[in-house]
């Protein structure tokens, strides 16, 4: 029995300007579109976890919470993670050239993303450096996952030179969660996938709904259909769980 397939433009009509630039999100500058995700997932959080050791340091109420950090970077772990990235291209296929651009967009979210937090907290992480003075180098340091430690670092390094650098730290901060997300991986593909497990009709409702997508022309959707599914989770990649 066929089924009649609607598509979101037979409901609501876009401006033709919308209507031209999502064609090209599609095709040409998809790369763009990516590496755009990328980047925004490395911003999101920054500012609140900047914002809560700011109060913390200068005792301002108020100012951040962990829950707020917290929820913050949910939202950016919706849409990228590095050691991902990485486990997708040793393990599962993931085209090379394209992982690197995806780090290489998520440590320049996560340095940009510094570089507009000093901006925006100039005044307070000034007051928070001359409180910290005193105390000498010792102070202890923050360990964040890749794409921030290192964009953050790197914003770091162009505010306040090299004594920024952070010495062997940098290293242990910026690439732990590396070697550890591998590990995972490789404990979940022999110790937890069952690839005999029966998919669910809803999440085959799914695929399916991918599949037929306008710009497929209901084709099945593959990396040799469409080179713009070669990425992580392409739509015709049934999950195993």
């Amino acid at each position: 029995m066929s089924t009649n397939i609607v598509y979101l433009s037979d409901l609501r009509q876009r401006p033709r300007l919308y209507t031209a630039f999502e064609r090209r999100r599609h095709t040409s500058i998809h790369w763009f579109v990516e590496l755009f995700a990328e980047a925004v997932s490395a911003l999101v959080g920054v500012g609140s976890q900047a914002l809560y050791v700011l109060g913390n340091i200068l005792k301002v109420q108020g100012a951040s919470s962990i829950l707020q950090i917290g929820l913050s970077y949910a939202c950016g772990i919706l849409l990228a993670l590095g050691a991902i990235t990485i486990t997708q291209m040793l393990f599962h296929g993931f085209p090379p050239l394209k992982g690197l651009r995806y780090m290489a967009a998520q440590i320049f979210g996560g340095y940009i993303a510094c570089l507009l937090v000093y901006v925006q907290y100039k005044t307070l992480i000034l007051e928070a450096e001359a409180a910290l003075l005193p105390a000498g180098p010792g102070v202890s340091a923050l360990a964040a996952n890749a794409a921030r430690d290192v964009g953050g670092r790197l914003a770091a390094l162009t505010i306040w030179g090299m004594p920024a650098a952070g010495g062997s730290y940098a290293a242990l901060a910026a690439l732990t969660n590396i070697p550890a997300t591998l590990l995972a991986c490789v404990v979940y593909e022999l110790m937890l996938s069952d690839s005999d497990r029966v998919v669910p009709a809803a999440h085959l409702d799914v695929i399916n709904v991918h599949k037929n997508h306008r710009r497929l022309g209901g084709r099945p959707a593959s990396p040799a259909s469409d080179p713009n599914l070669d990425g992580k989770g392409h739509v015709g990649e049934v999950e195993r769980v």
